[in-house]
Protein backbone atom coordinates (compact mmCIF):
# COMPACT_ATOMS: atom_id res chain seq x y z
CA UNK A 1 0.00 0.00 0.00
CA UNK A 2 1.21 3.28 -0.91
CA UNK A 3 0.77 6.69 -0.41
CA UNK A 4 2.02 10.14 -2.35
CA UNK A 5 1.95 13.23 -0.75
CA UNK A 6 3.78 16.65 -1.62
CA UNK A 7 7.59 15.34 -0.78
CA UNK A 8 6.99 12.33 0.22
CA UNK A 9 6.02 8.91 -0.44
CA UNK A 10 5.46 5.93 1.90
CA UNK A 11 4.93 2.17 2.12
CA UNK A 12 3.69 0.08 4.71
CA UNK A 13 6.22 -2.97 5.36
CA UNK A 14 4.32 -3.70 9.08
CA UNK A 15 4.02 -7.39 9.95
CA UNK A 16 5.15 -8.82 6.51
CA UNK A 17 7.51 -11.01 5.69
CA UNK A 18 10.85 -10.79 4.39
CA UNK A 19 9.34 -11.18 1.04
CA UNK A 20 6.58 -9.16 1.14
CA UNK A 21 8.76 -6.37 2.84
CA UNK A 22 11.38 -6.39 -0.21
CA UNK A 23 8.39 -6.81 -2.80
CA UNK A 24 7.85 -3.27 -1.33
CA UNK A 25 10.72 -1.59 -0.61
CA UNK A 26 11.70 -2.57 -4.17
CA UNK A 27 8.48 -1.25 -5.67
CA UNK A 28 9.37 2.56 -4.73
CA UNK A 29 10.39 5.03 -7.51
CA UNK A 30 14.18 5.55 -7.27
CA UNK A 31 15.64 9.01 -6.49
CA UNK A 32 14.49 11.73 -8.88
CA UNK A 33 17.95 13.91 -7.77
CA UNK A 34 21.23 12.68 -6.24
CA UNK A 35 20.04 15.18 -3.32
CA UNK A 36 16.92 13.46 -2.62
CA UNK A 37 17.13 11.95 0.76
CA UNK A 38 15.34 8.31 1.07
CA UNK A 39 14.24 7.17 4.47
CA UNK A 40 13.39 3.86 5.47
CA UNK A 41 11.19 3.00 8.65
CA UNK A 42 10.68 -0.85 9.18
CA UNK A 43 8.68 -1.49 11.78
CA UNK A 44 7.47 -5.24 13.25
CA UNK A 45 4.74 -5.90 15.24
CA UNK A 46 3.80 -10.24 15.26
CA UNK A 47 2.12 -11.90 17.47
CA UNK A 48 4.50 -14.14 19.60
CA UNK A 49 4.02 -17.74 18.52
CA UNK A 50 2.61 -19.91 21.27
CA UNK A 51 3.56 -23.63 21.70
CA UNK A 52 1.68 -26.67 23.29
CA UNK A 53 3.41 -28.71 25.74
CA UNK A 54 1.37 -32.06 26.72
CA UNK A 55 2.68 -33.24 30.09
CA UNK A 56 2.85 -37.11 31.02
CA UNK A 57 2.61 -37.96 34.08
CA UNK A 58 4.49 -41.87 35.51
CA UNK A 59 1.50 -44.15 35.55
CA UNK A 60 2.11 -44.89 39.18
CA UNK A 61 0.85 -41.75 39.74
CA UNK A 62 -2.66 -42.25 37.80
CA UNK A 63 -2.62 -38.47 37.00
CA UNK A 64 -4.34 -38.14 33.37
CA UNK A 65 -2.13 -36.25 30.96
CA UNK A 66 -1.79 -32.75 30.46
CA UNK A 67 -1.87 -30.24 28.13
CA UNK A 68 -0.17 -26.76 28.69
CA UNK A 69 0.07 -23.39 26.63
CA UNK A 70 3.27 -21.68 27.10
CA UNK A 71 4.56 -18.55 24.58
CA UNK A 72 7.69 -19.45 22.54
CA UNK A 73 10.57 -18.90 24.54
CA UNK A 74 8.67 -19.10 27.85
CA UNK A 75 11.13 -20.85 30.81
CA UNK A 76 9.02 -24.12 31.14
CA UNK A 77 10.17 -25.05 34.89
CA UNK A 78 8.36 -21.15 35.85
CA UNK A 79 5.30 -21.81 33.36
CA UNK A 80 4.39 -25.09 35.16
CA UNK A 81 5.10 -23.82 38.52
CA UNK A 82 2.92 -20.62 38.08
CA UNK A 83 0.13 -22.99 36.59
CA UNK A 84 0.18 -25.46 40.13
CA UNK A 85 1.84 -28.54 38.16
CA UNK A 86 3.89 -30.41 41.06
CA UNK A 87 7.52 -30.79 39.35
CA UNK A 88 9.00 -33.14 42.42
CA UNK A 89 7.80 -35.39 45.04
CA UNK A 90 7.46 -33.49 48.35
CA UNK A 91 8.43 -36.51 50.80
CA UNK A 92 12.32 -36.38 48.89
CA UNK A 93 14.53 -34.56 50.57
CA UNK A 94 17.31 -33.12 49.07
CA UNK A 95 20.76 -35.05 50.34
CA UNK A 96 23.01 -31.80 50.11
CA UNK A 97 20.90 -29.14 52.02
CA UNK A 98 18.18 -30.62 53.61
CA UNK A 99 15.52 -28.16 51.46
CA UNK A 100 12.51 -28.95 49.77
CA UNK A 101 14.07 -31.02 46.57
CA UNK A 102 12.35 -28.64 44.27
CA UNK A 103 15.20 -28.15 42.12
CA UNK A 104 15.69 -24.15 42.62
CA UNK A 105 15.12 -23.58 46.21
CA UNK A 106 17.55 -24.02 48.43
CA UNK A 107 20.73 -25.38 46.97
Amino acid sequence: MMETSEERISASTECLGYDSTVDVLTSLPPPSTSDEVIEVRVKRIRRKPRVSVKLQYPPEENTPDTTIELFSGENLRRAMLTRGIKLNDALSRRFDSGGSGDCGADG
